[in-house]
């Protein structure tokens, strides 16, 4: 799971942002549904003709792969116009590092449940514990993608287009819908 997560992280990140800016982000999950579905069909023939879990893994790692290249030349052939070679201007993004820490400090706090049943407990008391996590942790996600992901898009919109003071209005009514 790590590396293809690496991989798509540091190729496609600034395609994902590109995407979601500009509201487009059904291309990346229909994508990700339609090869989902061909590399488990992958993977129980594999699987089914004997293979080892080596080449179950390695067909994993192939999948984020392709993705990469066919998001690559959607993206070439729909925004031609962007220079993806052009030096960035960092000004923008000057709080980059404030929400690198907050990743971090995400990922700490969303696994250290594991981490200190790892230390404290028996390897079957953690494995079942995964399994019930991992169920929670899919709900939670689909929760999250649909409720908090998906407006985003439309506030970045709202925000450069509207009055700042319509744009406040909105927010405050998605921040009180999200927090009660």
């Amino acid at each position: 799971m790590g590396i293809p997560n690496i991989l798509l992280y540091f190729f496609i990140g600034k395609v994902n942002t590109l995407l979601y800016a500009d509201r487009n982000i059904h291309i990346i999950t229909i994508l990700d549904a339609v090869l989902g579905i061909i590399f488990a069909v992958i993977k129980v023939i594999i699987i089914n003709l004997g293979g080892t879990i080596e080449f179950v893994l390695i067909s994993q790692i192939v999948s984020p792969i392709i993705r990469i290249v066919i998001l690559f030349i959607y993206v070439k052939k729909k925004y031609n116009y962007i220079d993806f070679k052009a030096k960035p201007d960092n000004s923008y993004i000057s709080k980059r590092w404030s929400a690198l820490v907050h990743q971090f400090v995400g990922m700490i706090t969303n696994h250290t449940d594991v981490i200190l049943l790892g230390v404290f407990s028996t390897l079957s008391m953690v494995s079942v514990y995964s399994v019930y996590n991992y169920i929670y942790s899919n709900i939670s996600n689909v929760l999250q993608t649909s409720l908090l992901s998906a407006p985003q898009a439309s506030f970045g919109k709202w925000y450069q287009s509207d009055s700042k003071e319509k744009f406040n209005t909105r927010f405050a009514a998605f921040e009180l819908f999200i927090f009660f």
